[in-house]
């Protein structure tokens, strides 16, 4: 019965979503009486999960992505920001002054606070920032209507950046929460900043978020202007005048 409700929620989600989004919970609610002693305790079968993402990108997909995808994915690559945390980013938790950005409202119900590497920081300053809500806006300039699926509202538009630059169905913006981790550790090392950025509470949510990469990926990264070691309030202060000219009410 789970399996064919799985079949019919969840047609192209993975073992790991169907057990998470449907097997769980339904295990939870049905197994609650049996924690008061009201009923026998029932197993359900997980799907076996077959291995984890491997997926990680380089910055070749911002340069095919329209100009209002373009501070989005500045922001979900810079600082490693579910789509639903991207989207729903108040300008009045963004602070310039320290290029940080505050997340009261987080998936695991952690608020964290994130650092903006140089290039993500200059990419959100050359589009419009409005003065009060939203920090990132739609293409009608209202911001972002949260579904439950908050992928779906980014869905058309990033499925047309990721063909543009040639790459596969298997990129989802999710990727991009993989992706940042793998950056971020390749050029520093920092395993305890990693996942305080991250907003991961154990060593091996952030390792199977962290995916192996090569040895120069750091320096390859810089080169393309993708300096991640230094953040926050390690960065040269932006140019006030281009700030004044892109604030916009």
């Amino acid at each position: 019965m789970l399996l064919t409700a799985a079949a019919e929620t969840y047609p192209a989600a993975s073992p790991t979503t169907i057990n998470r989004q449907l097997i769980g919970p339904v295990s939870a609610v049905i197994n609650q009486p049996a924690e008061n002693g009201l009923a026998e305790p029932r197993k359900f079968r997980r799907l076996k999960a077959c291995g984890g993402r491997a997926r990680w990108l380089l910055p070749r997909l911002l340069r095919s992505a329209p100009v209002q995808l373009v501070p989005v994915l500045s922001a979900m690559i810079g600082t490693g920001c579910r789509s639903a945390e991207a989207l729903t980013i108040d300008v009045a938790n963004w602070r310039p002054e320290t290029d940080e950005i505050w997340l009261p409202q987080t998936k695991n119900g952690h608020p964290r606070m994130v650092q903006i590497p140089c290039r993500a920081r200059d990419l959100i300053l050359g589009c419009r920032v409005p003065r009060t809500a939203r920090l990132f806006l739609t293409p009608k300039g209202q911001g972002y209507v949260m579904r439950k699926n908050c992928d779906g509202q980014i869905q058309t538009a990033f499925n047309n950046t990721r063909d543009s630059a040639g790459l596969g169905r298997d990129v989802t913006p999710h990727v991009i929460r993989h992706t940042w981790p793998t950056w971020f550790y390749a050029a520093t090392k920092e395993h305890g900043q990693l996942m305080d950025i991250g907003g991961w509470r154990t060593t091996s949510t952030a390792e199977r978020y962290r995916k192996m990469a090569p040895a120069d990926l750091g320096d390859r990264l810089a080169q393309a202007g993708w300096d991640v070691t230094r953040l926050g309030d390690q960065l040269p202060a932006p140019d006030e005048r281009r700030m004044a000219l892109h604030l916009v009410q």
